[in-house]
């Protein structure tokens, strides 16, 4: 399994979750995080899945506070075939070089749109500013985790290490987890380390050790 934590304190909230059949269902809403996170809808949104959450805080500063600003973000194909999931923190400070830029109420969107029809090599050499990116890749069937030294972002696993929990701050795990129940394994919180990028494959089947490959310098050998 893999999810994130959920913060409780920001403007807009969204949750993304991923079913068997490869399916994607993204409930958003303009309400504050605290609310949407112990309401009925998002109970019933998670009980779709139990194989990714991908859920995301929303403190706006590029683009309106409207719901479909609101992370995270579906990229599909022109049929209609979802191509990459993803959230964003940080901004960027040249939305405009990125393709179809006017197009998308915020640069996060415009971003993963970029490499989801481009590459994630070309498409991060010219952007500049802030970001953490955490996506899942439905052609590659993998999540991944990568940031600059701009953006902070954290992952732990339950024990067992069948479970990755990950978060923007270290602080925001050990409380979440604390909070539900949930035993990190050694206690330990890791840092993803500065351009370099992390792929974790997908679970094929329930129960399944969770593994981690990481790719390092800067845009080499990434797709």
């Amino acid at each position: 399994m893999l999810r994130p934590t959920r913060g409780l304190f920001q403007d807009f909230y969204g949750c993304t979750v991923f079913c068997n059949n490869a399916d994607t269902c993204t409930l958003k809403s303009t309400i504050p995080g605290y609310e949407f996170v112990q309401g009925p809808r998002l109970s019933a949104h998670l009980r779709l899945n139990d194989f990714l959450w991908i859920g995301h805080n929303r403190h706006g500063t590029v683009g309106r506070n409207v719901k479909t600003n609101a992370h995270p973000f579906e990229i599909d194909d022109d049929d209609g075939c979802c191509l990459l999931v993803g959230a964003h923190n940080g901004t960027l400070k040249n939305k405009h070089v990125l393709m179809d830029d006017q197009s998308f109420g915020t640069d996060s969107e415009a971003l993963y749109n970029e490499i989801a029809r481009t590459n994630l090599r070309d498409t991060l050499a010219k952007v500049e500013g802030a970001w953490a990116l955490t996506y899942y890749d439905h052609i590659a069937e993998e999540l991944r985790f990568l940031r600059n030294k701009e953006r902070p972002l954290f992952y732990a696993y339950e024990e067992g290490h069948k479970t990755l929990i990950w978060a923007s701050e270290a602080w925001m795990i050990k409380i979440a987890c604390s909070r539900a129940g949930v035993k990190i394994e050694n206690d330990a919180v890791f840092t993803v380390e500065e351009d370099t990028l992390y792929k974790i494959p997908a679970p094929v089947k329930v129960n399944e050790t969770l593994a981690v490959t990481k790719t390092g310098g800067i845009y080499r050998d990434w797709e």
